[in-house]
């Protein structure tokens, strides 16, 4: 990522009933998608690529998972308006 953008990202930890950090995470992911294939496609021909590093260069993946962060983007919407402290009756 530093070779692409200058500059290094870090992934955070999420926690499973939090949709606000599911849909945080994936488009930190997107965000950097580029680098992501970078890596995939740099080191392609060598052994040590998993598969798991691989899926990285594939564009079906990234179409399924840029469907994945728009459908979880409402639901973050929600889990920000139920947590606010000037909730109505309306919003809840």
């Amino acid at each position: 990522m530093t070779k692409r953008y200058g500059d290094s990202f870090a992934v955070f930890t999420l926690y499973e009933s939090r949709w606000n950090s599911i849909q945080a995470c994936f488009a930190s992911l997107l965000r950097i998608r580029g680098a992501l294939e970078d890596i995939a496609f740099s080191y392609r021909g060598s052994p040590d690529l998993t598969d798991k590093i691989q899926i990285l260069g594939d564009v079906e993946f990234w179409t399924k998972f840029e469907t994945a962060e728009k459908i979880v983007r409402p639901l973050c919407t929600a889990s920000f308006r139920l947590h606010r402290d000037e909730n109505t009756v309306t919003d809840v």
